[in-house]
């Protein structure tokens, strides 16, 4: 099989909003942020930690091998060279 078979795709059609039904105002007014509220931006970030739990069995070889995929944006590997999402930046 040297040719390669592409299957029929023909694209959804586009969706579009819900038609808005009764009276509303075109500007919603909002309350003001409490910006001395809490706990200041440097506070919260010095005191910040992260938690994690590890089993005690080790993640069967099928489990490390599909780890890499999500982490790198890649969808498909073609060859070596494949460009994905964490390239472009």
């Amino acid at each position: 099989m040297t040719e390669q078979q592409l299957l029929a795709y023909s694209p959804a059609p586009a969706a579009q909003p819900a038609s808005p039904q009764g009276e509303s105002s075109a500007i919603v007014d909002l309350p003001r942020p409490m910006l001395d509220d809490g706990v200041p931006l440097m506070a919260a970030l010095a005191t910040r930690m992260s938690s994690r739990e590890f089993a005690a069995t080790p993640l069967p070889p099928a489990t490390l091998g599909t780890m890499p995929v999500p982490e790198t944006g890649r969808t498909r590997v073609r060859s070596k060279t494949d460009r994905n999402a964490s390239d472009c930046s």
